[in-house]
């Protein structure tokens, strides 16, 4: 199917829209999804269905719909880490029966209406991942001898028809040195690689926490941009690092910051607390 008949087939109110996300052992726990479940019935206007993929489904809210994650099928030093559960998206048992299928981490904060991401499959067809950083060093060098850029898998958005070969055609043997994880598996498998523009989905390390020493000075991370519609808080700091009142120092070795992070603190007080009225951010 060409793409504008799949844009006519999926376009409007009776598009199939599911949102994903994931959640095993003991990391996060079921308030994480709540969350993220209660942030997604509030800033996506369009009908979907959310779905939680897990190991264990105790405690989560009653409008969240379960799928069993089987990583007994991955080879134990596949699943170790967390490097390849993620994979269990692509199959049609999980995401078959939705037309379009937007997957959240469980550590994003949503800033803003989440209508764009789905939207943006009816602008370009593809398969949409989080952009990451270029290196400097790669910058210096011409388009085509740059090695092949990976997305970020932290809000995907992908049309399950077009990539459930991502699943299907899978093999332990792909664990490389190229490729490691799903994510960077997905980003090379994947029908239509895609990115979303750089100031819909922030990684608040890169943009709001400034290497050492420039952010004793700078503290850009004070202040959420207007743009953003989803921040990524992949690896350190969690949103639960920068939340506390009475915390200090929070990141990496070479990207810090200090004390709570209002807007972080505001989005986790509002979701975590079904008593309030759950206004749009």
């Amino acid at each position: 199917m060409g793409f504008e008949a799949k844009k006519a087939a999926g376009a409007g109110p009776n598009r199939r829209i599911g949102v994903l996300c994931f959640k095993w052992g003991t990391a996060y726990k079921s308030e994480y999804v709540n969350l993220l479940f209660r942030a997604v019935t509030d800033c996506l206007s369009y009908e979907h269905e959310f779905v939680c993929v897990t190991d264990d489904s105790a405690g989560l809210d009653a409008g969240i719909s379960c799928a069993p994650l089987k990583i007994e099928n991955l080879p134990e030093d596949m699943r170790r880490k967390g490097m390849w559960q993620k994979l269990y998206m692509y199959n049609p048992d999980i995401s078959g029966k939705f037309d379009i299928v937007l997957y959240l981490d469980l550590d994003v904060v949503i800033t803003g209406k989440l209508d764009k991401l789905v939207d943006i499959l009816e602008e370009k067809d593809g398969f949409y991942m989080v952009p990451r950083g270029i290196p400097f060093g790669w910058r210096l060098l011409p388009e085509f001898l740059r090695p092949r850029r990976t997305g970020n898998s932290s809000v995907l958005v992908f049309r399950p028809a077009d990539q459930k070969h991502i699943y299907e055609e899978f093999h332990p043997s792909h664990k490389s040195k190229l490729l490691y994880n799903d994510e960077r598996y997905a980003s090379i498998k994947s029908r239509g690689y895609c990115t979303f523009p750089r100031k819909w989905t922030p990684i608040f390390k890169q943009v709001g926490v400034y290497p050492w020493p420039w952010s004793l000075a700078i503290k850009s991370y004070r202040k959420k941009s207007k743009d953003a519609l989803v921040f990524v808080f992949n690896g350190t700091p969690n949103p639960t690092d920068v939340i506390d009142p009475d915390v200090g120092w929070w990141g990496t070795k070479r990207r810090w910051g200090y004390g709570p992070v209002d807007w972080v603190q505001e989005y986790w007080e509002k979701y975590s607390d079904t008593s309030k009225d759950n206004s749009n951010p």
